[in-house]
């Protein structure tokens, strides 16, 4: 399948006939390597990164946690959304591996990530990250955080070459890309999935066929406006989709397993490259 977002001749599909060699992987921590998982939205990056975890036995990082722990902070303390604010709350920020747990702190206290994902965070979250500001901050943040953590960790991103993936480069670390592509359809479906089985779960009425096609057309149309967004911002900010490095994963078809397993073998052939 071939998606018309993507440059040709950039970027190698991976094969469906992986072989692992779990030993070597975890014995290759020592040389602090990062897992970019890439992809525009329901392609699968938290499900990969989270199983790449559990696996790997290192951190999963979600580069947009960071917007809802500045969203937190904001209505947690009742702080004026405002440029000051914004960089007080960038200096107190720090970061911390514990054990396999990635942790962010302010002023000394972790963040419960458990207190992240509700109405009250997602309303402000909605109305924050449109803010160039905030944005250019968010960055920051992120540049200051590979910088500060000296272990191996996967992260979600948005951009095969963000400020703070080539920050990573710079001081020489392994980086090893993956892009998740799925066709709208797949895509579409695992949002209907999600979304059925959490917050409408107990109601009849939104497990009847014919509001489970209503939700699917729905979701489907908000996928596709997403995602050309998605791909006109990776355009003009110039951080691109993909890398002549990228490892491109179709997921189109594939079970978890199957996508999990594509990854693995090729953070393995990257690290024997190294």
């Amino acid at each position: 399948m071939t998606y018309d977002y993507l440059p040709s001749n950039t970027g190698v599909y991976l094969n469906k006939k992986p072989t692992i060699d779990l030993e070597y992987l975890l014995s290759q921590k020592v040389n602090n390597y990062v897992v970019c998982i890439d992809g525009l939205a329901g392609s699968g990056k938290s499900t990969l990164g989270k199983n790449l975890s559990v696996i790997l036995n290192v951190p999963h990082i979600s580069s947009g946690i960071f917007y809802r722990v500045f969203t937190y902070i904001f209505c947690v303390y009742h702080l004026e959304f405002t440029p000051a604010n914004i960089d007080k709350i960038a200096k107190d920020i720090s970061f911390e591996i514990d054990l396999k747990e990635f942790n962010i702190i302010y002023k000394h206290k972790k963040i419960p990530k458990s207190e992240l994902k509700n109405d009250a965070i997602d309303s402000a979250l909605n109305r924050y990250s449109s803010d160039i500001y905030f944005r250019s901050t968010m960055s920051s943040i992120l540049v200051k955080m590979v910088q500060s953590l000296q272990s191996t960790f996967i992260i979600d991103l948005r951009g095969a070459s963000p400020d703070y993936v080539k920050e990573l480069e710079k001081s020489k670390r392994p980086v090893i890309r993956i892009l998740l592509v799925a066709d709208t359809e797949t895509k579409a479906q695992r949002r209907l999935t999600e979304y059925l089985g959490s917050k409408y779960s107990k109601d009849i009425y939104y497990r009847t066929k014919e509001h489970k096609e209503e939700l699917y057309t729905s979701i489907k149309a908000k996928i596709i406006e997403r995602d050309q967004q998605d791909i006109e911002s990776i355009t003009k900010t110039n951080i691109g989709l993909v890398h002549d490095t990228t490892g491109i994963i179709d997921s189109t078809g594939l079970s978890v397993e199957q996508v999990t397993n594509l990854a693995l073998n090729f953070i393995q052939s990257n690290l024997h490259k190294n």
